[in-house]
């Protein structure tokens, strides 16, 4: 789905993308999937999830025990963070995108997938 800053989840203000993926994550293992749901880009929230309460009976079942993250890859407007989270079979990691306009952050996109390093 193509970026469309009218659409697209905003970082929260006086946050950074990076503290966006570490709230995210954090909102996870607590179990506050609704506040974790609201930090998705918009796209995987409507047409992965549907809606917050789908989403939340999803994650309750991975047993998200903890995660890891990278440091910010960032090329002109864009930073790429890789995070990983911990369950009891696997870890998961997602790329997560985020996307620039004026002063303000989106997040672009999050895909499975990447390498904390």
């Amino acid at each position: 789905m193509p970026f469309d800053a009218k659409t697209a989840t905003k970082v929260p203000a006086g946050m950074t993308p990076e503290q966006l993926v570490k709230t995210y994550n954090e909102d996870v293992v607590a179990g506050k999937y609704d506040a974790a749901y609201k930090l998705l880009p918009y796209a995987v929230q409507t047409k992965t999830y549907g809606d917050a309460k789908a989403y939340a009976t999803q994650l309750k079942g991975y047993g998200i025990s903890g995660y890891k993250m990278g440091k910010p890859t960032t090329s002109g407007d864009t930073m790429s963070i890789v995070a990983e989270q911990q369950t009891s079979a696997m870890a998961i990691a997602y790329t997560w995108t985020f996307k620039k306009v004026g002063s303000q952050w989106y997040v672009e996109s999050r895909t499975m997938g990447g390498t904390v390093n």
